[in-house]
């Protein structure tokens, strides 16, 4: 009877109490939440230093493309440049990854590597005069963007949310 009590006024073995632990789970939500919050916005900065890179390249695009050599003149003038930035936007980002991090925000940044991936194959193709190939590769890479721009929205991420094709004519 004696341990029955003990245990009983201990809370199963812990010194907390159900208000201590309330207030420690209380804790712990602010904690994720201000984390959360600096996440979004160290991403935020991030895309939108992305989109200024993809807007500047949309400046004089017709002009680069009309004056491109090779079989492929948006490849070399849009594409690859393209590879770039994604890419150096994808390392920033993940430089951000914490296991604490939502499941969300790692779809959202997994998606980068096959966008990439696809990009590049697309960069290719166009420059082995595959033009079918590489069209065909441009509707695989669009819907992925449209997918991770997606999960962005779905974080509260407005920025990141806004897709290369859509930052391009922004």
């Amino acid at each position: 009877m004696l341990l029955l009590f003990v245990f009983l006024v201990t809370g199963c073995g812990s010194s907390d109490g159900p208000a201590a632990q309330e207030r420690s789970a209380g804790t712990e939500k602010e904690l994720s939440a201000k984390a959360d919050a600096a996440l979004a916005a160290r991403s935020e900065a991030i895309c939108k230093d992305a989109q200024r890179e993809i807007k500047k390249l949309g400046r004089g695009l017709a002009q680069r493309i009309s004056g491109a050599s090779g079989l492929d003149s948006i490849g070399e003038a849009l594409v690859a440049p393209g590879i770039r930035i994604l890419t150096r936007e994808s390392s920033r980002l993940a430089r951000l990854e914490e296991p604490s991090n939502p499941p969300r925000w790692q779809t959202y940044t997994g998606l980068f590597d096959p966008i990439i991936e696809l990009s590049q194959q697309r960069l290719d193709a166009g420059r082995a005069g595959e033009l079918s190939r590489a069209h065909d590769l441009e509707l695989l890479i669009a819907s992925l963007t449209e997918k991770q721009a997606a999960v962005a929205r779905e974080l509260g991420l407005s920025a990141c949310g806004v897709d290369f094709t859509q930052a391009l004519g922004a």
